[in-house]
């Protein structure tokens, strides 16, 4: 039932929620899941801004809007040659511009920085700011820490080819742009009636460490999870589909790969790592099986970029124990289960999630309840290859190990079910350890009641 005065851009929150810019009524406007319409930003009327106001008061003439990830709404103003940011509780700030006409202010705060005709602007998946400024003929970035920088034109109008460095090339009028990701912008180039990518050359990733991908210690074995920490590893956070169903892993996630060669023979050989999830800074892998014993290197690939490689050395065994906050240290990623003697199971927990100290913490197992016996099944990984069964120490006591081998679909991923656990032991949290071939794997924790 609402009415609109030429809606001229819109944007997608991230609830969901969509965004309009009603131009000719010179309002921002939401839509919400129920279709309800209200105006976040702009009184209809022409005049001066003042920022750190309410922004329903605010006279815009919005060009363009787009919505980070937390919610905050962005809009062009063009007359005002300023870029405003409308805070969720409704602030108008100023996100980029002084209000002087120029283009001046690369390697600056954006709020210092000179604009012409800020049309559209566009948000990354990284919450970088994107700025078509139409008739300064330029592209503008405005990273995180408000930095702002020309990545595209050179201030004079024109066209001169396609291929060469952004910064090099004239553009003539660029009144829209979208986001692909901080590597990929594409922009409407209006009166040399074109559409033009920018794409960024990806930088070779950087490895700072290989580890085990339980205990994050050195210590690797074929068939075994591995954590690489680095930079520039990837440009998504993504994990791969459909687990446990996506067995075999995918040897490349979002351009990403594990090259793993073995070097103590005479000739190298190379295999491609399992990929359980990437990130710019983390890579969960799986190493192939068939990897051989000894001295190898790995190398991290994205996108044709290549990692200068790390020397890695693999054993028969690497035991390590998952810990539930995924660092190798404290309450363990386990289960539990109490056993009737009529054969009835009851799960327990073994930890939880406590959103105040945001940590997962221990649950204290009641094993003194009914004298029925409760068994413990933890997850590790570099543990099936020995020579012997493992075995699992509790508070330094060794505990029956009643099975033990690789957990069904998961690739690497360890499985030992250790029990009856010691009724002596109460009112305390005590260590677990498992040992594979006399190498013992890192401590992490269960409590008792």
């Amino acid at each position: 039932s609402a009415s609109f005065n030429y809606p001229a851009d819109v944007a997608v929150g991230p609830d969901g929620a969509i965004y309009v810019n009603d131009r000719l009524n010179r309002r921002i406007r939401r839509i919400d899941g129920a279709g309800i319409v209200t105006t976040i930003a702009g009184s209809g009327r022409l005049g001066r801004v003042e920022p750190d106001s309410l922004a329903i008061l605010a006279p815009l003439r919005p060009e363009g809007l787009d919505v980070d990830s937390s919610g905050r709404v962005y809009i062009s103003d063009s007359w005002a040659r300023r870029v405003y940011m409308v805070e969720a509780a409704g602030i108008l700030r100023i996100a980029v511009g002084n209000g002087e006409l120029g283009s001046g202010g690369d390697g600056g705060p954006a709020q210092n920085a000179e604009l012409v005709s800020p049309r559209k602007v566009a948000i990354s998946d990284t919450d970088t700011l994107y700025i078509a400024d139409a008739l300064a003929n330029v592209i503008r970035k405005v990273t995180r820490d408000g930095i702002i920088t020309t990545i595209a034109g050179t201030r004079v109008d024109g066209y001169n080819g396609e291929g060469s460095p952004a910064t090099a090339f004239h553009l003539r009028n660029p009144v829209h742009l979208a986001v692909h990701t901080d590597r990929r912008v594409v922009l409407v180039d209006a009166l040399n009636y074109r559409i033009r990518v920018l794409t960024a050359e990806f930088p070779p990733p950087s490895v700072s460490s290989v580890s085990n991908g339980a205990s994050h210690t050195a210590g690797l074995a074929p068939g075994s999870v591995g954590v690489i920490q680095g930079s520039d590893l990837s440009s998504y956070s993504s994990t791969a589909t459909a687990l446990p169903h996506s067995a075999p892993l995918p040897t490349s996630l979002h351009g990403t790969s594990v090259i793993v060669a073995d070097t103590s023979g005479m000739e190298s050989t190379t295999r491609l790592a399992g990929i359980f999830s990437v990130s710019p800074t983390e890579i969960t892998f799986y190493l192939p099986l068939e990897a051989p014993l000894g001295q190898a290197t790995l190398t991290v690939q994205h996108h044709g970029a290549l990692s200068e490689p790390v020397a890695i050395q693999l054993s028969r065994v690497a035991p390590g124990l998952f810990a539930a906050n995924g660092d190798g240290q404290g309450v363990a990623a386990a289960t539990a289960v109490r056993v009737e003697s009529d054969g009835t199971r009851t799960s327990l927990d073994v930890f939880r999630f406590d959103p105040e100290r945001e940590r997962h913490v221990a649950v204290p197992l009641d094993v003194r309840a009914n004298f029925s016996p409760v068994y413990l099944t933890i997850y590790g990984t570099g543990l099936s290859n020995g020579r012997g069964q493992p075995s699992v120490k509790i508070r330094g006591r060794l505990v029956a190990v009643q099975s033990a081998g690789p957990a069904i679909a998961f690739p690497g991923i360890d499985e030992l079910v250790v029990g009856p656990l010691p009724r002596s032991i109460h009112n305390r949290e005590v260590e677990v350890v498992a040992v594979v071939d006399g190498q013992a794997s890192n401590a992490v924790t269960i409590a008792f009641k």
